[in-house]
């Protein structure tokens, strides 16, 4: 809204509103609908609707019954991209994380363990208020798309907590503490789990794409 506010200042004719993929296009296109429409919103009024009534219209008209807490969760998810250690210059460590590898990665002692918590305790909620709006909302696949995307949100940060945690298993091993096959295979098991779980995602994406 800023900026068009600022283009009608200094006599601008248009507002050119993109949608960037760099390093590849993650998000699917239901996620994407809402910085659409938001732009030609801002574009049409000159930047001068609130971000919250263009919510209440945005979730009423576009998604339908439900649509002010479908738009609610998508802004919940969007502020876990703020927290401390998730953003990262044009972009956000939420995808690069996700794709960080589990023992080695760079990213594991990045993102505190205090924001990751909070990564999974949103994502509950918002997948909880996605799946009861399915029934009612008039576009279903959008919202499908949301709950995946917010089920590779928590995903991300359950596995940057097993590294976090795997990590310290290893360096309290080299100190001598504990039974190392035990730990270790506890370890083991619980990346062959989170893999496992990403077998199901990834089919979940060939799906929806």
């Amino acid at each position: 809204s800023t900026l068009a506010r600022l283009g009608v200042e200094h006599g601008a004719k248009g507002l050119l509103n993109t949608d960037w993929g760099d390093n590849g296009h993650y998000q699917p296109i239901g996620q994407c609908w809402y910085g659409y429409i938001y732009g030609a919103e801002q574009a049409w009024t000159g930047g001068a609707t609130p971000d919250e009534t263009f919510d209440a219209c945005f979730g009423r008209l576009f998604f339908g019954a439900g649509g002010e807490a479908i738009v609610q969760a998508m802004r919940a998810l969007g502020r876990l991209n703020t927290l401390p250690g998730m953003p990262r210059g044009n972009g956000s460590h939420s995808v690069f994380a996700l794709l960080d590898e589990p023992l080695v990665g760079t990213l594991t002692d990045q993102i505190p363990r205090a924001t990751l918590e909070e990564i999974v305790q949103v994502c509950a909620r918002v997948e909880q208020t996605l799946r009861a709006a399915l029934a009612a909302t008039r576009d279903r696949l959008s919202v499908e798309e949301m709950i995946y995307s917010t089920r590779m949100m928590d995903y991300m940060a359950r596995k940057v907590m097993a590294s976090q945690d795997i990590a310290a298993d290893v360096q309290e091993l080299a100190q001598g503490g504990d039974d190392a096959a035990a730990v270790l295979t506890r370890d083991v098991a619980r990346l062959d789990a989170l893999d496992s779980e990403l077998v199901e995602l990834d089919e979940v994406f060939r799906e929806q794409w």
